[in-house]
């Protein structure tokens, strides 16, 4: 969705001026530029530190041409009918990953780092919800 906001933004429409192809993981994103498959792919940028396996090789063959905005990441949902009184425990559980010396690094693993553990708030999916308005009116008929 927001390597397709990218393309809005430089004036491009998704699946009129761009073929989109979904591969399904970033490392394949990253391995389908790399053998030739796609001239270009969309992905977090470690991703290409997977199918590069030195900094020059990665610099040698890929270019950045760009980076999306900032996008929210690793969100913990419950649904709705959950007993409030299980959600505000699971909730304190949660956020106490935060105190726990490691942890975050431990969850993380083989992905960038989490930092930090906070509360979400209706704000943080505005541009979620912007970017998809965007894409939307860009590639309606």
């Amino acid at each position: 969705l927001y390597p397709m906001l990218a393309l809005v933004d430089a004036g491009l429409i998704p699946d009129k001026d761009v073929k989109i192809v979904w591969l399904g993981s970033h490392t394949k994103v990253a391995g389908a530029v790399k053998d030739g498959t796609v001239a270009a792919g969309g992905c977090y940028e470690d991703c290409r530190d997977a199918v590069w396996p030195t900094e020059p090789a990665k610099a040698a063959a890929t270019r950045v041409l760009t980076y999306t905005r900032e996008i929210p990441s690793e969100m913990i949902v419950v649904r709705r009918s959950m007993e409030p009184n299980a959600k505000q425990k699971l909730v304190k559980a949660v956020l106490s990953l935060n105190e726990a010396p490691g942890i975050l690094a431990q969850i993380s693993q083989g992905e960038t780092t989490v930092t930090a553990v906070v509360p979400a708030v209706a704000a943080d999916l505005n541009a979620l919800t912007d970017t998809l308005r965007r894409v939307g009116v860009a590639r309606a008929p």
